[in-house]
């Protein structure tokens, strides 16, 4: 799904896509991802020690509209935490949109923000609905 259908897909159970305010809960989120997604097997880095590892993003709820002057969630709450990937955001006018990178083929797993065209199919997303919210 594109970015926008993401979002609409996430509002129609009362939520958003997901918004990241700390560390911790994006670590939340890749351990619900571990959980979801199949280990695919990697052997293009010799370096690496672990032989099952995965590299993956999903949509979050981080978007532009001003050219990457400033960016906020879609559930309008703060943008407190910020963790781009090196050298992001970047491209300037048509990547407004936010894929969180996850990537445990690393030595040490990591996970960063990286701007995306927002009509680009992503294979995942993640909503965040606030506590109490009905549908």
């Amino acid at each position: 799904m594109n970015w926008k259908d993401s979002e609409v897909a996430c509002q129609k159970d009362a939520a958003h896509l997901v918004s990241l305010h700390s560390k911790e809960e994006a670590n939340f989120v890749i351990d619900l991802v571990n959980q979801a997604l199949p280990v695919k097997q990697n052997n293009t880095k010799k370096d690496i020690k672990k032989t099952n590892c995965y590299d993956e993003q999903l949509w979050v709820g981080l978007l532009t509209d001003d050219n990457n002057k400033s960016w906020k969630w879609s559930d309008n709450s703060t943008f407190d935490y910020i963790n781009w990937s090196k050298n992001e955001p970047n491209n300037a006018g048509s990547e407004n949109c936010t894929q969180l990178m996850i990537n445990s083929c690393e030595n040490t797993p990591k996970q960063t923000f990286n701007n995306y065209v927002c009509s680009a199919v992503q294979k995942a997303y993640a909503c965040k609905k606030t506590l109490g919210a009905k549908n």
